[in-house]
């Protein structure tokens, strides 16, 4: 079990009082992302072993920045709203210019401008991302997650819900409208990197 994007929330309303679950959570062995939520669970009583996402070769990772209208999203099966792909939806209409891709999990859309990857290999889509221009990083709950190193590493814009420092984020899906515009404006956002 993974304390990660709200899975022990979710949890915790379906077992809601039923005293027998806290038991079960502490014999398993959980692993988290960072910090954050190894005390979360520990101040349930439940240990965890912290093991970050691994990036592979950080050489990897060049500046690959160009100017266009290409946003991404990855998502879980099945966790596709938290994720944020309902977001894209609701704002998709406002942002005709933006092509959104997003990836990892099957989606329905109604619009032209949101491309459905579905889950292809990790290599495949870290080929496709590296070009585009903007990550989104779109929970309500997460450590520091692998599209917005990508993004960073990469010369990107990242966006996310969470406020992280050094990157910007946002409260209200106007306010995002405004961040993915003010971000696809620039002709290179990390000129530093070169």
């Amino acid at each position: 079990f993974v304390f990660n994007d709200g899975k022990l929330r979710t949890l915790s309303r379906i077992f809601r009082g039923n005293w027998w679950v806290l038991p079960i959570l502490k014999k398993a062995e959980h692993y988290v992302e960072n910090i954050w939520e190894y005390e979360s669970l520990l101040q349930l009583g439940i240990p965890s072993v912290i093991a970050p996402s691994f990036l592979g070769n950080i050489k990897d990772y060049n500046n690959e920045y160009v100017k266009g209208n290409n946003v991404y999203i990855s998502s879980s099966r099945d966790r596709e709203i938290e994720y944020g792909f309902g977001v894209v939806e609701e704002i998709a209409d406002n942002l005709p210019e933006v092509n959104f891709h997003l990836y990892g999990a099957p989606w329905v859309t109604m619009h032209p401008n949101v491309i459905v990857h579905g889950r292809v290999p990790k290599e495949v889509m870290n080929e496709e991302i590296k070009k585009m221009q903007c990550g989104l990083r779109l929970n309500y709950t997460d450590g520091f997650s692998e599209v917005t190193a990508k993004s960073i590493l990469w010369g990107q814009y990242p966006i996310t819900r969470i406020p992280t420092r050094f990157v910007s984020s946002f409260t209200t899906e106007e306010d995002l409208i405004k961040k993915i515009r003010n971000a696809l404006s620039h002709e290179q956002l990390n000129p530093a990197r070169e």
